[in-house]
Order: C-alpha cells, then sequence, then structure tokens
C-alpha cells in the first residue's frame, strides 16, 4: 500500500543500516533510530495500519512529534514534487482512531490508483496508541 506523507512533518529518513533492528518479539517496536537524548521508535504497518512484524523492509521515516519524534518502516520512499501531487481532502466516515482526529485527510487519485494522505495529528495520535 502506498501512502502520502506532507514532507513538513517529515524529521527524517534512515536506511534500514543505520537503525537499531528490535528482535524483541514481544514488542511493538521494529526498530529505533539512536540519538543523543534517547531513542526513536519506528513501527511496521500493514495496509490497513495494523501492526506487522516483517523483516525485508528497507527504510524508516520520522514525523516530528513531541516528546520525541515517532517512525513507520517502509519497503521504499519515493520524494514527489508538490507540483506533480494533487490531494483531494475528505473526511472518512466513523469516528477518529484517536482523540488527535482521523489518520487520513485527502487522497490522491492518479486514474484508477488511490493513495491515502496521512493527516500528521491523527497519524501520531495512533502510533502513540501502539506503545513502545
Amino acid at each position: 500500500m502506498d501512502y502520502l506523507l506532507p514532507s513538513s512533518v517529515s524529521l527524517a529518513i534512515e536506511q534500514r543500516d543505520s537503525l537499531l533492528v528490535n528482535d524483541d518479539a514481544a514488542s511493538h517496536v521494529t526498530a529505533w533510530r539512536l540519538v543523543k537524548t534517547g531513542r526513536w521508535p519506528a513501527y511496521s504497518l500493514d495496509g490497513n495500519l495494523a501492526l506487522l512484524r516483517r523483516h525485508n523492509w528497507q527504510r524508516a521515516v520520522f514525523v516530528n512529534a513531541s516528546p520525541y519524534p515517532l517512525g513507520l518502516i517502509a519497503d521504499d520512499i519515493q520524494l514527489l514534487p508538490a507540483a506533480d501531487v494533487r490531494v483531494e481532502p475528505f473526511t472518512p466516515l466513523g469516528p477518529p482512531p484517536a482523540s488527535s482526529g482521523h489518520v487520513f485527510s485527502g487522497a490522491w487519485v492518479q486514474g484508477s490508483k488511490l493513495t491515502l494522505a496521512f493527516q500528521p495529528p491523527g497519524l501520531v495520535a495512533y502510533l502513540r496508541t501502539l506503545g513502545e
């Protein structure tokens, strides 16, 4: 599944070999980015945003959040020029999964392909519910 994330909230994109892979099967965290002030968790999710333990990932993108950034594991990351992407806003049906709102706020439609756009506050709130 492909998703869009605004570049304004992306703090870092890291290669797998620069992260500490978490081998603890009981943990929800797939990998950690070690920084001077501690560590930032990165989560691996499936297309339904449920936790999914997998081993063939290549990168993590970290979203700016307080008190520390949170990461999403990705097979690949493409940087797209804003002029090439037209996100149509929408409000998802049903209640938001977290108090900060829905996880998605828009979609980019290219022919028959639909790519959902994350709503950063909702995404951060959702990732926080996954715990460490």
